[in-house]
């Protein structure tokens, strides 16, 4: 009887399946993303869900971001930004950010209110940012130079006009 329950090789030949089953265990693979699944899978609803994702996400009703937040958001925004914002203010009242100071070129201008536009939370932008007159930028060391000592470019350093 002892003999029996140790035959191993007699259990092979009664139950040859379950032998083999035992020694691979099948592993469930699921649907690899990107075949199309069942309707009810877990897999479609996460493609639901990601397509539901993309479209614009509304706050619940009553909602609103407090100030400082928004404010600490659109400053660390501005400062990852483009443009060198050491002389604009920012602040916020009731979703509303108002931007004052001055910048060197207007494309700053636009694109600090592009950047405060994009933070969640924001209703409205109040652009009152300045762009410096002419002769209040600092003046790049090549345009300081006079006229005549600047260097002449040669002919060679135009491009071709088709002449």
């Amino acid at each position: 009887m002892a003999q029996r329950d140790n035959d191993s090789q007699g259990q092979e030949q009664r139950f040859p399946v379950r032998a083999r089953r035992m020694e691979r265990p099948v592993q469930d693979q699921g649907t690899p993303r990107g075949e199309p699944s069942r309707p009810g899978s877990y897999d479609a609803k996460l493609d639901r869900m990601e397509g539901r994702q993309r479209s614009p996400v509304r706050p619940p009703r009553g909602y609103q971001r407090a100030d400082d937040r928004i404010r600490e958001d659109v400053c660390e925004r501005l400062m990852d930004g483009p443009v060198d914002v050491g002389d604009v203010e920012v602040t916020v009242s009731n979703g509303e950010v108002t931007l004052i100071g001055t910048v060197e070129e207007r494309w700053q201008k636009r694109a600090i209110e592009d950047i405060a536009c994009n933070v969640r939370g924001v209703h409205d932008v109040h652009n009152r940012v300045r762009v410096k007159p002419m002769q209040d930028r600092p003046m790049t060391q090549e345009a300081s130079r006079p006229r005549d000592e600047q260097p002449q470019g040669t002919r060679d350093d135009q491009p071709y006009m088709g002449g």
